[in-house]
């Protein structure tokens, strides 16, 4: 609950990113880059090459691309 309810102060959008907000891709952002700004200094590349990494290749560059527009609109 704790959790949901930063994310719904500080980035209302992760959750529309993420369904599973203790997933591997969404632990990995939480940790690397918890707000929005800090999402926006990597491009979506970069994003993708890490999402995959903490993912073992199941998360990559359509939802680096969804989460980097979503960090935009915040």
């Amino acid at each position: 609950n704790q959790l949901q309810a930063l994310l719904d102060e500080y980035f209302p959008e992760f959750r529309e990113v993420f369904k599973n907000l203790l997933g591997k891709a969404a632990l990995w952002v939480l940790r690397h880059c918890p707000f929005p700004s800090y999402i926006l200094t990597w491009s979506v590349e970069e994003l993708a090459n890490q999402l995959k990494g903490a993912t073992n290749n199941r998360v990559g560059l359509r939802r680096a691309g969804i989460l980097k527009e979503a960090a935009e609109n915040s």
